[in-house]
């Protein structure tokens, strides 16, 4: 995913912050973040993203392809961050939690994210 970007480590940091602040703070129940489109959310992402971002930083070529790429990666992200909020566990990186190990009620939109879990 994102084999694409010029500086895949601003993109994904980038698209944490996205999820963490404009997501999980503003959505902060399971109920609500289960009934969230990805999609809806990539495609607020990239619009909140300058032009010179996404040519430089992201180097999206193929805008269906990145909205793609970013619904799956928050798919993925929102247990992780969620859990990180809920519990306060600070000194954890979103990438360090398994949401297997916690009781919640989330779930994944997209197959290869549920297949994670299995």
């Amino acid at each position: 995913m994102f084999e694409y970007a010029k500086d895949k480590r601003k993109l994904v940091i980038a698209l944490g912050q996205f999820v963490s602040h404009s997501v999980i703070r503003v959505f902060e129940d399971e109920e609500t973040l289960n009934k969230l489109n990805r999609e809806e959310l990539a495609l607020e992402f990239y619009n909140r993203q300058p032009s010179y971002w996404l040519v430089e930083v992201a180097q999206v070529s193929n805008k269906e392809v990145f909205i793609n790429d970013v619904a799956r990666w928050i798919d993925k992200q929102i247990p992780k961050s969620f859990l990180k909020w809920k519990y306060k566990l600070h000194d954890l990186k979103p990438s360090q939690i398994d949401p297997d190990q916690f009781d919640h009620g989330l779930i994944y939109h997209y197959p290869e994210n549920k297949e994670m879990r299995a």
